[in-house]
């Protein structure tokens, strides 16, 4: 029996100390964090451009993350995924996905959220955000931060506007929070507010015409955070350096249909004054045009009947 024993522990023992050695190194590695997922372990997957899956309500969400365009963004060359992404575990990624991220774990001072130690790895990387990236109560006195502290259904989140995996700075033009962007980032969820329509477009105008008396800002109806200071952005109400305010503000002129609160798309019941002048500007350009396109038609009939005339008597 021993003989037999001893035997086999010469054929098989270096097959026992090999296993037992695999085993203890991947405890080493788990134990050590140096098991950790890799962002390059995470695009294995979601470098696939088809790669998606089915949303709360049912809809088909993409899960395709462009690497080469994350990589060109502040999160791609300083942090990993799993600095958002904390907890990751590889049985239930697939079933349940991670949990949803905020933004405002690291972009402000509030406390208790999700991922809850990526204070503590920014500071292990010696990174430091910049006091103007940090949100503050100012915030969450606007109409977005409103919305999302009330837990309001479909509430904005800070990557609804700065995009999940491909935030940039707002004086990049390739941010969807560029001036040049805006209009079309805003869209997404205020879709009641573009200007479409003969009417609204001839009503607009008067925003252009403002720089007849102002030649020092370049007024354009596409750049919604120049009025929407604070509301639109972070709760700065200087965050550009558009004049809309000095007139258009309640505390400073008292003038009524002239300077009172203006909006391109006036509420009725609130702002009848406005509402009316909006409706009775674009009434008026559209019956001139209306005038001269009558009178343009008018004047070629007459024109062509001349002619005709003309011919019959030679």
């Amino acid at each position: 029996m021993v003989r037999t024993m001893v035997s086999l522990m010469q054929r098989y023992g270096r097959y026992v100390r090999l296993m037992v050695m695999s085993t203890l190194l991947i405890g080493l590695l788990v134990g050590s964090g140096y098991a950790a997922l890799t962002n390059e372990d995470c695009f294995k997957c979601h470098k696939e451009v088809n790669l998606a899956a089915g949303g709360l309500q049912g809809e088909a969400r993409s899960l395709f993350i462009d690497q080469e365009r994350f990589k060109q963004t502040l999160h791609g060359q300083k942090l990993v995924c799993m600095d958002c992404h904390e907890g990751s575990d590889n049985k239930t990624h697939l079933r349940a996905g991670y949990p949803k991220v905020n933004c405002l774990a690291c972009h402000s001072e509030l406390e208790g959220l999700y991922p809850y130690k990526a204070k503590e790895r920014i500071k292990e990387k010696g990174l430091k955000i910049p006091e103007k990236k940090l949100m503050s109560d100012a915030y969450l006195q606007g109409a977005h931060g409103k919305a999302w502290v009330a837990g309001k259904e479909n509430a904005p989140n800070c990557y609804d506007c700065h995009t999940i995996h491909y935030p940039l700075g707002a004086k990049n033009p390739a941010s969807t929070v560029h001036r040049q962007n805006l209009k079309k980032t805003c869209s997404r969820c205020h879709k009641e507010r573009q200007v479409t329509g003969l009417l609204s477009r001839m009503a607009t105008f008067r925003v252009q015409a403002h720089r007849k008396a102002d030649q020092r800002f370049t007024f354009t109806k596409e750049a919604c955070v120049d009025c929407h200071q604070g509301d639109a952005a972070h709760g700065e109400k200087e965050l550009t350096k558009a004049p809309c305010q000095k007139c258009h503000e309640k505390k400073i002129q008292k003038a009524g249909l002239m300077f009172g609160s203006f909006h391109l798309f006036p509420d009725h019941d609130k702002q009848f004054g406005v509402w009316s002048m909006r409706n009775l500007y674009g009434f008026v350009v559209a019956g001139i045009i209306t005038l001269l396109a009558l009178w343009g038609l008018y004047a070629g009939l007459r024109k062509i009947a001349a002619y005709y005339q003309k011919e019959e008597n030679q």
